[in-house]
């Protein structure tokens, strides 16, 4: 729990902090480049907004130019204000014709109203007055049942331009293509003639009765144009009728436009005589303000927050890394540390106890028979070399770890070596009940080594063999010549080591973690003596095992050594 605590203060608790004081500053940096971008969008609008309004200043100087002058505005309407009003394109002046009274007072009394209406047009010269006295004389002929000469009066009716028009703004032409429309030989005619010039329709009523031609007609082109003139006529009624509300707002001295309907509209007043012109100029034709896309790419100091976070992250966790290791390595080197001084404790009691017993026993009984006597001071003198041995273990172990191990190396004979390790081990392993099996190879060469240390290692291995010997008490010992080198080799038939610890039982202190080896008691130090010994000379130690089948440690030396 202290660790923990520990390394929660050392090292979460400030990447903690550098985490919330990076993620702030991100989130500021976002802010205020989410600010920016909309600055900009507020900009490109602004810049889209100025382009609209100076080709609308444009479009309406045109047509101020234009209608003043007489000619056709390139707009969509225009209309003089006038006393708060305007004036609609299709209202003309209305047609004066006293003398044809006569006429239509003849068609409702039965006489020959045709003659009449037919004198009159001989009389008159004005397009206009001879294109409405000829319609009024097609309603004559028809209703007098003269269905021939009905037709071709409204066939030149039908040739009229159709910008000849009634003071309702209906084209003459219109009417005629509505009568004839009636009779089914005719209408390729109709079409003919309403294919051979685009019709125009400004009035309401030259809108609507455009549009029963088109049906009619079934003319898909035609219906569309009647659709549209019905449109512009609504939109100018409207606009006309809401004029007086409006016209406070236009003549305001900044440029004003204001959308009203599908159109811009604005006033336009020329300098010299102070006229007034409402122009209107569809929204369709103007380009369509859409909202700029402004792509904010990510600010570089949020680049290199993420950066320096990471590798904050990436400092912090490898600390924490190192150090929970170093944490761990000396929470287990203190463990091992622990179970050593338990292990050489109980290693240091049993040849003691049983040195203080004999040597109680001699004292109490010092008239003992000669040969238990002897037995006795042969178990002092074997515990003491055992107790010896355990002792040199211990501080060979602490010169190596302080560097100050020696070796004295000089040619010797393996036989001798192995001799005196074989006297040294033979009383243990008889007390223990122990069959030891030596077979020595011929002619075996002289190796550079150090006799005691050769000795201790060779001792350590049979100590060894005898704790893990298990039921089956037999321990072989082999010298034999391999490749240039004296291979020492020790087997038992005991428990065994498992695969997956066998490259550690050399480390220091370290013991097998299975319940049959722990149950044997040591201090984890003679094997990794062994191997020093080894790697001192030259040479290395091996192990070969299997568990429940025994193993069998090879000492390999070579033969010539390098002083």
């Amino acid at each position: 729990m202290k660790r923990l605590a520990l390394f929660a203060a050392t090292v979460l608790v400030p990447c903690g902090l550098l985490v919330v004081f990076g993620w702030v500053m991100i989130r500021q940096d976002r802010e205020l480049a989410a600010r920016h971008a909309e600055d900009e969008r507020r900009a490109a609008a602004q810049q889209q907004q100025r382009e609209r309004m100076a080709r609308l200043q444009g479009m309406k100087r045109a047509a101020t130019e234009a209608f003043f002058a007489g000619r056709q505005p390139p707009v969509d309407f225009a209309a003089q204000v006038t006393d708060g009003n305007i004036r609609t394109p299709w209202e003309t002046a209305p047609s004066q014709m006293p003398d044809l009274e006569s006429c239509e007072h003849a068609e409702f009394t039965g006489d020959d109203a045709a003659a009449c209406y037919q004198r009159a047009s001989e009389t008159v010269h004005d397009a206009r007055r001879k294109a409405l006295i000829q319609l009024l004389l097609g309603r004559a002929l028809s209703r007098v049942h003269q269905d021939g000469r009905a037709v071709l009066v409204n066939r030149e009716l039908l040739a009229t331009p159709f910008s000849l028009a009634d003071e309702q703004g209906v084209p003459f032409a219109y009417y005629a293509a509505d009568r004839l429309l009636g009779i089914p030989a005719e209408t390729p005619v109709v079409r003919s003639r309403f294919r051979q010039e685009e019709p125009s329709a400004a009035a309401p009523s030259a809108a609507y009765l455009l549009k029963s031609i088109g049906d009619r007609l079934g003319d898909a082109a035609l219906q569309n144009r009647a659709a549209a003139a019905i449109e512009f006529a609504n939109q100018v009624e409207s606009l006309e009728a809401d004029l007086p509300a409006l016209l406070p707002a236009l003549r305001r001295d900044d440029p004003v436009w204001i959308e009203h309907g599908a159109w811009q509209i604005s006033l336009a007043k020329t300098p010299e005589s102070g006229k007034e012109l409402l122009v209107g100029i569809a929204s369709s034709r103007l380009p369509a303000q859409v909202a700029t896309p402004v792509t904010s790419a990510p600010s570089p100091r949020t680049g290199l927050y993420l950066a320096a976070l990471a590798l904050v992250f990436f400092i912090a966790a490898s600390g924490a890394y190192l150090l929970w290791r170093d944490v761990q390595r000396d929470v287990q080197l203190a463990e091992m540390r622990s179970q050593f001084v338990s292990s050489v404790s109980h290693e240091l009691k049993t040849p003691l106890t049983a040195i203080r017993m004999f040597a109680e026993t001699l004292r109490i009984r010092p008239a003992s028979q000669v040969v238990s006597r002897e037995e006795y001071l042969d178990t002092i003198l074997n515990e003491s070399e055992r107790l010896s041995r355990l002792v040199d273990n211990v501080l060979d172990f602490s010169k190596i770890e302080q560097g100050r191990k020696l070796y004295r190396l000089q040619p010797i004979s393996i036989g001798a070596v192995m001799d005196t390790a074989v006297r040294a081990a033979q009383y243990p392993l008889q007390q223990a009940g122990f069959t030891l099996k030596v077979a020595a190879g011929e002619e075996l060469p002289l190796v550079n080594a150090d006799a005691d240390a050769l000795q201790q290692a060779v001792l350590n291995l049979v100590m060894n063999a005898m704790k893990y010997s298990g039921e089956r008490k037999e321990i072989e010992i082999e010298t034999r010549r391999e490749d240039g080198a004296v291979v020492i080799g020790v087997r038992d038939y005991g428990i065994g080591i498992p695969v997956e610890y066998q490259g550690r039982i050399f480390e220091r202190f370290y013991r097998v973690p299975s319940a049959e080896h722990q149950r044997v008691p040591g201090a984890g130090l003679g094997l990794t003596l062994v191997a020093h010994i080894a790697k001192a000379h030259g040479g290395e130690v091996t192990v070969e095992s299997t568990p429940g089948t025994g193993s069998l440690f090879a000492l390999r030396l070579p033969v010539e050594q390098r002083v």
